[in-house]
């Protein structure tokens, strides 16, 4: 009784040379498309002037609503800020990110807990 071959039978099997150059392939590829330099600004993190809000003193009931997906306010996560301008700046980077979001399909705002240190 003849049987019909499968897919896996007609696949030639792969050799162990074949398959090392195909992973240096793929290790060069990851390499060329990783930017590891100071401009890759999700791998170095630098505060800018007008675009980073420290929520290091953020009221921590909000702060957990926050973090659970919640919606809240910039003023309700700031109460204790008195500079109104500083409660301004977030208002206005969410709305340069939505704008960023809604007219150029960008993620432009991020949320960073704590500081990861690599020693090289």
């Amino acid at each position: 009784m003849l049987t019909t071959p499968t897919r896996a039978s007609l696949v030639p099997a792969k050799s162990a040379q074949r398959r090392s150059l195909v992973d240096q392939a793929r290790q060069s590829w990851i390499r060329k498309l990783t930017d590891l330099s100071r401009r890759n600004n999700l791998l170095y993190f630098r505060p800018l002037k007008t675009g980073t809000l420290d929520l290091g003193n953020a009221d921590r009931k909000n702060m957990a609503a926050f973090l659970r997906g919640e919606e809240v306010s910039v003023r309700k996560l700031l109460p204790a800020e008195t500079d109104d301008a500083f409660k301004q700046t977030g208002a206005r980077d969410c709305r340069r990110a939505m704008a960023n979001l809604e007219e150029k399909g960008l993620q432009t705002l991020f949320v960073a807990m704590g500081k990861a240190g690599v020693l090289i």
